[in-house]
């Protein structure tokens, strides 16, 4: 066992060849790798990053903590998603349906997605097709409507009277 990440983190080894990262703050496994056919004898945490073990199988194995990356990553994308629902909230109020259902579809946000979509549909002008604009990608919208609807029901996206192939 070996203290890793400024001491936030624990290694650990077994004898059935497996390392295992523990996240103290949490309390839970956060890592499992299987890194030797054999027992592993020994383990050590070099520079606070790298993981050294050697086993039964008469190797040393060398690998990189990449936790802190993988934090900093996991903080861009929830800041790039907080930017895209603040951006879906301000498309609402300026009343741009098209591109506010573009981002609640991308977002994943149903209820949002609904209720601009309902606005598109009753919205729609002879000059541009606003739902083909919405639904570019057919595959993935019928793939959302199909996980999203309820057996025996309809949706009313659906039921718009406008009999477009998905």
């Amino acid at each position: 066992m070996a203290w890793l990440n400024a001491g936030l983190q624990i290694v650990s080894a077994s004898v059935d060849g497996v390392v295992k990262l523990w996240n103290l703050k949490k309390q839970a496994c956060v890592n499992t790798i299987q890194m030797h056919e054999e027992k592993i004898w020994g383990i050590d945490v070099t520079q606070d990053k790298y993981i050294l073990t050697g086993g039964g199988d008469s190797t040393l194995k060398l690998w990189e903590d990449c936790t802190v990356e993988h934090d900093h990553e996991e903080k861009e994308k929830q800041l790039l998603r907080l930017q895209d629902e603040q951006k879906l909230s301000a498309l609402i109020r300026e009343e741009d349906f098209v591109e506010a259902a573009l981002v609640a579809f991308r977002l994943n946000k149903l209820r949002d997605f609904y209720l601009v979509i309902n606005k598109v549909l009753s919205n729609a002008t002879a000059k541009a097709d606003p739902v083909d604009a919405v639904l570019q990608d057919r595959v993935k919208f019928k793939q959302f409507i199909d996980k999203t609807s309820l057996p025996g029901k309809q949706s009313l996206v659906t039921q718009s009277g406008d009999n477009k192939t998905i």
